[in-house]
């Protein structure tokens, strides 16, 4: 009898649930867009399966959060855990200041809410179950695979989006730019330049989510050069989203990537890998130039038409207008307005507030001290991250948040769900492998595959 109960406690724990309930949540995440949007459209109540996977979140993480607290060896660990204070710190400052701004319950609150419990649920939900449970199980080299394999898939669809299908085509899925997600986007109200986005929504949120599907091909190709033609194919559906955005935080992401392996090229290698650096701003110099001149690339770079009175003209100076607004906000109320005034959840209100810009959306809602607080936690992730870097998950997330903040800059780009969970959960698991590997914890040291190219940090 005890044999059986033994067999079957080791089949079913609640950090294994917890990480299966993510593991389901993250896969999806690439298609919740669509699948939310159609099934709104085709069963009514679209807010409901919305929130559906916050709810999902939100009693995984009562459930993964009693059970560490349950036992006094875990809650003792937690007591002396840096995360957990600067998660604490964050949250705080967001809910006092929601309070001293309370004006009664609303959806923008709701859903500023649960822009921002999301992912740092779904990082503590990944970093207690990993660190505290006694889970065997490869964190470091699956994620690269599953985030290529997807990537590869949402390419292929944006490319058949772009060249192949109606423009009205996801009208038919409930598309509705009035409604719920535009069916297409053009570049300039161009119908001769359709912008992909496949089942993400829009095309800047898919730019951005491409990012770490780039750079996770890119580190497979290290054991696998087949993997070149799914970089060179998600690289060109990149391209097709006209995210400038996302194509200058690719470029930034590359940049990290090639930094933190310089050390340990040959000589002959680093002498090319400058040289193709110098190369590659050239040719940006000369696009840039290009761009001012002939018709297509203006349209493509510039996002602006020949007939039009300047290359700024459209979006780009409304980005800058929207962004210069929302700093003039968050410095005349300092103290923040709040979960939900500002950024997308500021749509459900009585007045929207889009900076389109993330660090500016932190500052409106929570004030300085509250981007102060955020920017401290993001720091620490990111030195952790950085400090580990011989791990390949951990040179994934650190490059692809660095490719991230700067896509921050002219996206709300941590309110998109499959972007945001994707890269927090990676990071809870990343983040519990470094504490387990490094400080001892009650979980047993996670597999270690590293990047064999790179020299080891001293713990």
């Amino acid at each position: 009898m005890k044999q059986q109960n033994d067999a079957v406690t080791r089949r079913f724990t609640i950090p294994k649930l917890s990480i299966a309930i993510v593991v389901f949540i993250v896969v999806f995440m690439p298609l919740y867009p669509f699948l939310t949007t159609w099934a709104g459209a085709s069963f009514g109540e679209p807010l409901l399966w919305k929130v559906a996977k916050d709810m999902l979140l939100g009693v995984t993480f009562l459930g993964i959060g009693g059970w560490v607290l349950g036992d006094g060896r875990r809650r003792e660990l937690l007591a002396r855990d840096t995360l957990i204070w600067l998660v604490g710190l964050y949250a705080l400052v967001a809910v006092v200041v929601t309070l001293f701004n309370w004006n009664g319950i609303s959806e923008s609150l709701l859903a500023g809410m649960a822009i921002h419990a999301r992912y740092l649920a779904i990082l503590l939900i990944v970093y207690l179950a990993v660190r505290y449970g006694e889970l065997k199980f490869d964190i470091n080299k699956l994620p690269l695979k599953f985030l290529a394999v997807g990537g590869v898939a949402l390419a292929v669809i944006g490319i058949v989006q772009v060249f192949l299908l109606p423009l009205d085509t996801l009208e038919a899925f409930g598309y509705d730019k009035g409604a719920t997600i535009a069916p297409f986007v053009l570049i300039d109200e161009n119908p001769d330049a359709p912008r992909a986005f496949a089942t993400l929504r829009g095309p800047n949120d898919y730019g951005a989510y491409l990012i770490m599907t780039i750079i996770a091909a890119a580190f497979l190709t290290l054991r696998d050069k087949r993997w070149v033609i799914g970089v060179f194919v998600m690289v060109f559906a990149l391209v097709l989203s006209s995210s400038r955005s996302a194509m200058l935080g690719l470029f930034c992401a590359a940049l990290a990537v090639a930094v933190i392996r310089y050390r340990s090229l040959t000589a002959r290698a680093k002498r090319y890998a400058l040289y193709g650096f110098g190369a590659t701003i050239i040719a940006g110099i000369l696009l840039l130039i290009a761009a001012t001149t002939v018709p297509a690339l203006q349209l493509a770079v510039f996002h602006s038409s020949p007939d039009d009175p300047s290359l700024t003209e459209g979006s780009t100076d409304e980005h800058w207008t929207q962004t210069g607004a929302g700093i003039d906000r968050a410095i005349a109320d300092p103290l923040g307005c709040g979960f939900g005034c500002a950024g997308p959840a500021s749509f459900y209100g009585d007045e929207s507030r889009i900076a389109e810009n993330w660090f500016v959306q932190v500052a409106e809602e929570f004030g300085i001290i509250g981007l102060i607080a955020w920017i401290v936690l993001f720091t620490f992730i990111m030195v952790q991250l950085y400090t580990r870097r011989h791990l390949l998950l951990a040179q994934l997330l650190f490059a692809s948040a660095i490719g991230l903040s700067v896509v921050g800059v002219w996206l709300h780009v941590w309110a998109d769900d499959p972007i945001s969970l994707t890269w927090w959960a990676l990071a809870g698991a990343a983040l519990a492998m470094i504490v387990s590997t490094s400080t001892g914890s009650v979980a047993p040291k996670q597999v270690d595959y590293t990047d064999e190219t790179q020299p080891k940090t001293a713990d």
